[in-house]
């Protein structure tokens, strides 16, 4: 007997009542266009979405007209609910008909559903539209040698040689651009003096 799921994450519905029939479509999106002296021409375009589409009713009741529904019974409303709140929060489903090839994840297109006796069952439409999930292919080899180069570039390092006359100030003022910057200096150069400098002796600017 053929069975219909429909599956989000860890909730399973087993349609109660198999509908009577199934209509799934595809399309290839072809495009003509006119060429001068040529006509028409068609180009051959890649393969569309799915569409899955097809109705029937969640009885009232488990023993519905001579037969038992499938499975576990549940409220016809509650099911609704399940469905709604599908669709409109955007999950995707997995709708597996057993028996078929058919085991693929939609996106609910169109859900409808009324009363039109007084059985209480509800009858419904459901249309489903292919979910194809998006494919990010990362280049490891690109990624390894990017973070290689990042790990291994070195900064370039700028010193000074002092001379007869230099202070902190003077060399602040000529390298850094302003003499008040002398202190950093003297805390990139860990000097506790920054009055008495040595001739010869190599300072770091940066």
């Amino acid at each position: 007997m053929i069975k219909i799921h429909l599956i989000h994450e860890k909730t399973t519905i087993i349609l109660p009542v198999t509908p009577e029939s199934y209509n799934i479509s595809s399309s290839q999106n072809h495009q003509t266009v006119n060429v001068i002296a040529l006509g028409d021409l068609n180009l051959m375009g890649n393969k569309g979405l799915r569409e899955l589409s097809f109705s029937s009713f969640f009885p009232f009741s488990k023993v519905h007209g001579g037969y038992t529904a499938q499975d576990t019974f549940k409220n016809p409303f509650t099911l609704c609910k399940t469905i709604q709140s599908w669709k409109d929060r955007k999950k995707i489903v997995r709708v597996v008909i057993t028996g078929t090839n058919i085991n693929t994840e939609f996106l609910i297109k169109d859900f409808s559903y009324s009363q039109s006796d007084g059985s209480g069952d509800v009858y419904y439409s459901l249309a489903f539209c292919e979910y194809v999930r998006p494919k990010v292919t990362i280049k490891t080899g690109t990624v390894v040698s990017l973070a290689k180069n990042r790990s291994t570039k070195k900064t370039k390092t700028e010193t000074y040689k002092v001379k007869k006359g230099d202070t902190l100030k003077s060399i602040a003022k000529a390298k850094l651009g302003s003499s008040a910057k002398f202190k950093e200096l003297a805390k990139l150069n860990k000097i506790s003096s920054p009055y008495k400098l040595k001739v010869g002796q190599v300072i770091k600017i940066k």
